[in-house]
């Protein structure tokens, strides 16, 4: 079993489902899409990030482009970066990978 859903501070889970097949997640890095397996989606949002950079930036991986600053929804709502991608996101979802140009100063309140 997999958990579908986390609640609360300590991160437990609210809904166990039988495994499927790999969840696929389309990363955007800049203007290159990455189609990125993530078997169960047990990875964090973070992982997720470092890999768009890495396959972005295959010959140095990853250190042109420096580490993640974040990753957004495309209404630009941010993720935590902690969160469970299976627990956050659906099967097929899009994300954008925010690099050190592309963000300020973050408030607590801007990580949804």
């Amino acid at each position: 079993l997999k958990c579908q859903g986390l609640a609360g501070r300590a991160g437990r889970c609210t809904r166990w489902v039988a495994p499927t097949a790999a969840m696929r997640i389309k990363v955007h890095v800049r203007e290159k899409t990455f189609s990125v397996s993530c078997g169960d989606g047990g990875q964090r949002i973070s992982w997720l990030a470092n890999v768009g950079i890495v396959r972005y930036d295959d010959k140095t991986k990853g250190m042109e482009l420096g580490a993640p600053k974040g990753v957004r929804l495309e209404d630009g709502t941010r993720l935590n970066m902690d969160e469970v991608v299976c627990a956050r996101l659906p099967d097929g979802s899009d994300v954008w990978v925010m690099l050190k140009e592309d963000v300020g100063p973050a408030t607590e309140t801007d990580i949804r």
